[in-house]
């Protein structure tokens, strides 16, 4: 490997672990505050996290100050951009608008 690309390497491997060590205490720094108004949360039926265990909407009361409404949506989660789920979402949404202009 040319010097020259080995130092750019390094610039650029230390330019990402600076990133990676920020993102990180930025992370654990963070206090997240609340939100007055209700959530329309929607949840994939399929949904789980990295260990396995289905994500609980839950996890968001203490950040909620209003309701917090669950929409199930028939998908996993990396596929709640596809039609058939938007489609679910947009309908949900709609129906939320209509019941809030009444």
């Amino acid at each position: 490997m040319h010097k020259d690309t080995m130092e750019e390497g390094k610039e650029l491997w230390d330019m990402v672990e600076a990133v990676g060590l920020n993102n990180f205490k930025l992370g654990r720094e963070y206090v997240p505050s609340t939100y007055s108004g209700d959530v329309l949360f929607f949840s994939a039926t399929a949904d789980v996290d990295d260990t396995g265990a289905v994500v609980d909407p839950a996890e968001w009361t203490p950040y909620v100050q209003g309701d917090i409404v669950i929409h199930k949506v028939e998908c996993a989660h990396m596929e709640m951009d596809k039609p058939g789920p938007m489609a679910d979402i947009g309908r949900a949404i709609a129906a939320r608008f209509e019941k809030l202009q009444q």
